[in-house]
């Protein structure tokens, strides 16, 4: 998008938020910047001004020029020290993904009051694929979908753990009690602690917790490092995330942690990854009875999941999260010099 300057052009940035998420997502055009995204000088030129209008965006989703019925995306993690701005990329989020999703549409002008309709995305660096399909009541200011994760159809449950073959492993708490966890990558590495091991007792307390035992969210971050330490994974970095899930027959009630505070909701890689879990027998979180609808509570809300496993084979038939929104709140407009400088 060029301007009557030559030596400067002018960069959109979108800003939309899904219902649930702990901020807004940033979408830009790959179009519009330098690439590799990680060393982008445009993107953290465009950054640094994002981030001093609103310093709770972290998450950046930076579309391709998609097909028709196709919406291809990057996600691009914000980290900021002592004003000094780094980028994590190949990784995969839900909410920036529906996000991508309504602004590639609004872009697009169509689709959007088509209730019924499908749209397939993309995530350009990680391969993973979903379906959304429009509801009543999507416009171009708020896209309500379902999203069922298509890419994760066929997969065995089992074959996400990262240690293969072992469901449950423990790491001692500061007390010296060995506290269980299931460390698995689905969409994203996760690690689920058993809230049940830590004295939870009940899902009002674990649904409080910051109320309910203050002290947990830092015993959580130190038991994080210690899985670390044993699984031998890499330090320093964002992931693997980590919850904390308290399940019986009835639901599972689960917390999680973004950018070392208490998530005011579950992600949707987080409840994907807890319904992946559920279907491995022996982990945290796995439930015996697999045809009792799978609803995960959260402080916003209780969700029921349309997943299932084959009987027979073990293998996902469907992972699909009902009922997710998204909402435009609104765009900036930057002039950048050419070189992005």
């Amino acid at each position: 998008m060029s301007t009557p300057d030559s030596q400067h052009s002018r960069l959109l940035v979108d800003i939309a938020e899904t219902v649930g998420a702990p901020s807004a997502t940033a979408v830009l055009r790959e179009s519009h910047l330098d690439l590799p995204l990680q060393t982008s000088v445009r993107l953290r030129n465009v950054y640094q001004r994002i981030f001093s209008k609103d310093p709770r965006i972290t998450k950046i989703a930076v579309i391709s020029d998609p097909g028709d019925e196709s919406v291809g995306y990057r996600i691009v993690q914000a980290k900021t020290k002592e004003n000094d701005f780094s980028f994590e990329c190949g990784r995969n989020c839900g909410n920036s993904m529906i996000a991508a999703a309504l602004i590639a549409l609004r872009d697009r002008n169509r689709h959007l009051r088509q209730e019924g309709r499908h749209v397939r995305t993309v995530n350009l660096d990680t391969s993973l694929t979903s379906e959304l399909t429009l509801l009543s009541g999507s416009s171009p200011e708020c896209l309500r979908t379902d999203v069922d994760i298509i890419s994760m159809h066929g997969m065995n449950p089992s074959d996400a753990l990262l240690k293969p073959g072992v469901p449950v492993c423990t790491v001692p708490s500061q007390d010296r009690v060995r506290i269980p966890f299931t460390a698995l990558h689905v969409v994203n590495p996760y690690v689920i602690f058993s809230a049940a091991a830590l004295g939870i007792r009940t899902h009002d307390e674990l649904l409080t917790i910051e109320r309910s035992n203050p002290a947990m969210l830092d015993t959580l971050l130190q038991l994080r490092k210690r899985v670390i330490e044993c699984l031998s994974l890499t330090k320093n970095r964002e992931f693997p995330k980590v919850a904390l899930a308290l399940c019986d027959e009835d639901r599972i009630s689960a917390r999680t942690v973004y950018l070392g505070a208490w998530h005011r909701g579950l992600p949707l890689t987080a409840l994907i990854t807890t319904a992946v879990a559920s279907a491995i027998p022996g982990s945290v979180g796995f439930r015996k009875n697999p045809a009792m609808p799978l609803q995960i509570q959260t402080p916003q809300e209780r969700i029921t999941l349309r997943f299932g496993t084959n009987p027979v084979t073990g293998a996902i038939q469907q992972c699909l999260i009902p009922d997710r929104k998204a909402v435009f709140l609104g765009h900036e407009e930057f002039s950048l010099p050419a070189d992005g400088r």
